[in-house]
């Protein structure tokens, strides 16, 4: 699906007065602003026999156009008369016959249908639909269009170029004078393309044409095809972008002052920036995005084909009912509400499409993948590439503001270079604002929700960051990295599926955030980020960022750095409430979940902690955006830092919805952990264990744990009942329950198995008997020293409480 591509200059010959221009009409193919030229009239004239002419529609460089009749079946149709110049060159004339031939094969509602061709004394002509309509260019004489109403025909047009790519037809000449609507103003209006493959008529035989040349059209032109590479479908597309600016704007992306300079701009400057009065800032973002794509300076960076562009499209203008197809619910065209439940079998792979069918996303991985190739390679590439890098994945201008901030620039001169502004501010942090990308374009959005899951990703990042900072034989941008993409999930969820991510978050008022997660949408978000990285194709170390922390490897480096993004997410997640005292918990519990992985001193917690408070107030500032919500994660942040005050009062709210669930007939297995979650979380210890009796051996043993270190103490977890001398077996023969705080001498009251597989302070032991007859243990420890929930007098009722919810389940099951 190869060819050349030629600007449609017209004839500088044929440049004279007319006495008799046809006068302006909204019928036909007028495709061309009509050419001052003297014309004989052909009126009543037959072509071919077969097609008598009516009338002229109009002149242009290619040609006539009139409308003519069909005598044989008596229809109106469009005849359009190529130059005579062209039917005396052999080559001309076979490309003419190879194009129209192509070009009749076509069956599409938004391409001219072509009736007829061939050869006349008259010369090379075609016979085509009549159609009623007006080119782009007389709709936009009062100014750009809606941005719905351009939308909607750049999406029409890049639907039948993929019907004419798939027939493998490239058009060769995109503008917007080829592009004609049918129905202005009227609910069925749409538009149609015109001039299939003329430009290539025009080309064969010809002199090759010069850079300088091209003065029509080469604004519309990919860089590629105007330095004489054969077209590709990607030059439609780039053409379909240069048509879609200049649509939103009436511009044009580019002001050369001459071919060569027009052709070094579309190779190493980013089109001009523009706004779109009345859309939402999401909305600007995209089609930004989109356009960005659409006119990189190589065919590999823009979009891989027309259907790309246009189910783009099609998602930001209906963006609910797109989401809704995907994940297989009811939409009536308005926001999708209320939780929606996925079957972890069926509805994951369909969210992850889902949250990744933004249609920036696309230019945010490339982004990603590009600047991590850079930053493993840095000597690899001059000062030139790397700027013509940037401006390729759109990351030119915001690198320059950023660089001139404060926070960079100090006291010195403006920088203007982008090359200078990645010097001074290093690869890896042009990495972490390219990883941010998605985070910073929602600082626009007329959503606050949005934005404050945007400054929350920001500020966990930040905040791993300073904690990382004097870590040994840790990068500090890695960890950021690695606590950005452990937030990518939440966020998207956020901006895509706005109403599934309020229902998570209601729902982890009650649950772990992971349990609410695996709950609503039927994965956590850990695994969540694990999907969406191999679909947008990571890289493969970035990728390893997100993988599980292995307590047997606590001291390899790769370890620490996916504990230390792993910590920085879950204070993302813990800003999330607006309540101090659930945070000051939340954060006692993820120390205690790192411990094993990191050393993090109270005091290098607090520092970090409060320098990301500030930090996060001067982006804002500096952004100009966002500065109320910014100042509110602030102030959570920094009341995290205040001394932790122990209750009981989320335990006591707790271990009643979880009775209330088992005695309504809940799972055993969603009873027991919710219990030992519970255990966990709210009564503060650091790990749980869940362990039943084997009738007919009599031996006791783990079967469910939570927690850092429970899996290690679920494996040692077994011991027979009726042994001597063994405290655990005469406890649960006895029914008793047995706690021991932290200070207690643990020797007589813990068995010697237990003693050298723990290193607990202290613990619950908590015996469970359905109809007098011992069944099992629940038993949760306290590792790391501190004043917990479970100390205190009034927890050891609810403690008992969540016990006897596992037993009613336990009960049910035997009845």
């Amino acid at each position: 699906m190869e060819g050349s591509c030629s600007a449609d200059l017209g004839d500088p010959n044929e440049a004279a007065s007319m006495t008799n221009p046809p006068a302006p009409t909204r019928l036909g193919l007028l495709t061309e602003p009509t050419a001052t030229v003297w014309h004989q009239s052909r009126d009543g004239q037959l072509v071919d026999g077969r097609y008598r002419i009516e009338r002229l529609l109009g002149i242009g460089g290619m040609g006539e156009v009139y409308v003519a009749q069909q005598l044989s079946i008596g229809r109106s149709v469009a005849l359009k008369l190529l130059r005579s110049e062209l039917a005396r060159r052999p080559q001309a004339r076979e490309r003419f016959y190879v194009e129209a031939r192509a070009a009749s094969r076509l069956n599409h509602p938004n391409i001219v249908t072509v009736f007829d061709f061939g050869a006349a004394k008259e010369g090379l002509f075609l016979v085509m639909e009549l159609i009623a309509g007006d080119s782009l260019p007389a709709i936009m004489v009062d100014g750009p269009l809606d941005w719905r109403r351009a939308a909607r025909l750049i999406r029409q047009a890049a639907d039948a170029l993929a019907h004419a790519h798939q027939n493998e037809i490239i058009h060769c000449d995109i503008k917007t004078e080829n592009l004609m609507l049918i129905g202005r103003g009227q609910r069925d209006e749409h538009l149609k393309v015109l001039d299939f493959g003329i430009a290539r008529i025009a080309q064969a035989g010809a002199n090759e044409p010069t850079l300088g040349a091209a003065v029509g059209t080469p604004m519309a032109m990919a860089p590629e095809v105007i330095l004489g590479d054969p077209p590709t479908p990607q030059a439609d597309i780039y053409a379909l972008g240069v048509v879609f600016f200049e649509l939103l704007t009436k511009l044009e992306p580019y002001e050369p002052t001459s071919v060569q300079r027009l052709v070094q701009q579309k190779l190493f400057s980013p089109p001009k920036d523009f706004d779109v009065p009345g859309a939402p800032a999401h909305v600007v973002t995209e089609l930004r995005a989109l356009i960005a794509h659409a006119l990189a300076p190589r065919p590999d960076l823009r979009p891989r084909n027309c259907e790309e562009v246009r189910d783009r499209l099609d998602r930001l203008l209906e963006p609910a009912a797109h989401a809704a197809e995907i994940l297989g619910l009811q939409s009536d065209g308005g926001s999708t509400t209320g939780p929606q439940v996925f079957d972890p079998k069926k509805g994951v792979a369909a969210l992850v499409t889902a949250l990744c069918a933004s249609p920036d996303l696309p230019v945010f991985a490339t982004a990603v993948q590009a600047i991590d190739a850079l930053c493993q390679n840095p000597m690899a590439s001059s000062d030139i590439e790397i700027e013509r890098l940037l401006n390729e994945i759109g990351l030119a201008q915001k690198i320059l503001r950023i660089a001139n901030s404060p926070f960079y620039r100090g006291g010195h001169p403006e920088i203007t270079r982008v090359s200078r502004a990645v010097m001074v501010m290093g690869l890896e942090q042009v990495r972490r604002v390219a990883l941010s990308l998605p985070m910073l374009g929602s600082l626009d959005s007329d959503d606050p929700a949005l934005i404050e899951s945007a400054f929350r990703s920001l500020a966990s990042a930040i905040l791993t960051r300073e904690l990382a900072d004097g870590q040994a034989g840790i990068d500090k941008e890695d960890a950021s990295t690695g606590a950005l993409l452990r937030n990518l999930s939440r966020h998207l969820l956020q901006m895509r599926l706005p109403a599934l991510s309020q229902a998570v978050r209601e729902r982890a008022a009650a649950l772990h955030e992971d349990e609410a997660a695996r709950e609503i949408l039927g994965v956590t978000f850990e695994d969540l980020n694990v999907l969406i990285a191999a679909k947008m194709n990571f890289p493969e170390r970035l990728r390893r960022l997100l993988g599980p922390i292995d307590a047997k490897t606590a001291d390899a480096t790769e370890t620490k750095l996916r504990a230390l993004s792993a910590f920085g997410s879950e204070m993302a997640a813990l800003l999330q409430s607006p309540e101090s005292r659930q945070r000051q918990e939340r954060l006692g519990a993820i120390v205690r979940t790192y411990a094993h992985a990191l050393t993090l001193e109270p005091s290098k917690i607090k520092s970090a902690i409060e320098r990301t408070a500030v930090i996060v107030v001067e982006h804002a500032q500096e952004a100009g955006v966002g500065i109320e919500v910014a100042q509110a994660i602030a102030r959570r942040v920094e009341a995290i830092t205040q001394p932790p005050k122990v209750s009981a009062q989320h335990l006591a709210v707790v271990a009643p919805q979880i009775q209330r669930a088992a005695g309504e007939g809940g799972r055993l297995e969603m009873v027991v952990y919710k219990v030992l979650q519970a255990l966990n979380v709210e009564a503060g210890f650091d790990h749980a264990v869940f362990c039943l009796r084997h009738f007919r051996t009599g031996e006791v043993t783990g079967r469910l744990s939570i927690g850092t270190g429970g899996q290690a103490l679920l494996e040692a977890f077994h011991f027979k009942v009726g042994v001597a001398d063994d405290p655990f077996s005469e406890g649960l023969e006895l029914g008793e329950d047995r706690y021991a705080v932290p200070g207690t001498d643990l020797k007589t009251i813990t068995p010697e198995w237990h003693r050298a597989k723990s290193s607990a302070a202290g613990f619950a032991f908590l015996p469970m008997r359905v109809r007098g007859q011992a069944v099992g243990v629940i038993f949760a420890e306290q590792v790391v020293a501190g004043p917990r929930v479970w100390h205190l007098p009034e927890a050891a009722p609810l403690i008992s409480t969540l016990r006897d919810s596992v037993v009613d389940a336990l009960r049910r099951m035997k009845s």
